[in-house]
């Protein structure tokens, strides 16, 4: 299951009391401070439960290749 961002925004929106521009504004912010702070090589962190609230994605294992035995 997932939310598309006006999902996101119109969910966030109910729950902070606040209008749907308001929220849309924030997250446009936090995109670019995240993108800035990414493309400088900088690591960010969110605390607050969010380890065990949040999964985390781990790359595929890289697949291997058998070896060609053209004489077997």
């Amino acid at each position: 299951m997932h939310k598309n961002r006006g999902e996101l925004v119109a969910e966030v929106a109910a729950k902070a009391g606040t209008s749907h521009a308001a929220v849309n504004s924030i997250l446009n912010a936090l995109f670019e401070v995240f993108e800035t702070s990414l493309a400088q090589g900088e690591k960010i962190v969110i605390p607050a439960g969010s380890p065990s609230s949040v999964p985390t994605v781990q790359p595929a294992p890289a697949a291997t290749r058998r070896p060609a035995r053209p004489f077997t």
